[in-house]
């Protein structure tokens, strides 16, 4: 489940619930519409409430596809489950994102710089 905020200056995608298996091809398809667009895309992480591989490989797809066709692209307001699961399996810095966990002000500062 997801909702998105667009603007001019970039799209918000707002994640909910689980990001595993069972949900993989429709939170594929929800984030595959967002790709080619050249504004900066960012994903909130506050509403996951559980993520598999699956929903990490979905993520890692993302990254990869925008950072090819060269579009900013950044992961904020990780959820704990996240966070978690990431730190579990080493990916907290691929992403080149600091981890900005639900509440921080600093997830302001990001939306400003992605010029939303």
């Amino acid at each position: 489940m997801y909702r998105v905020e667009q603007s001019e200056n970039c799209n918000i995608v707002f994640l909910a619930g689980e990001l595993t298996i069972y949900q993989a091809e429709a939170s594929f398809n929800e984030l595959v519409n967002w790709l080619n667009q050249d504004i900066p895309l960012i994903i909130d992480l506050e509403g996951v409430t559980d993520i598999d591989s699956s929903g990490i490989q979905i993520l890692l797809m993302v990254n990869k596809e925008r950072s090819t066709r060269g579009f900013a692209f950044s992961l904020v307001n990780h959820s704990k489950i996240v966070v978690n699961v990431f730190e579990r399996v080493g990916l907290l810095a691929l992403f080149n994102d600091p981890v900005l966990l639900v509440g921080s002000d600093e997830i302001a500062s990001v939306k400003e710089k992605g010029g939303c």
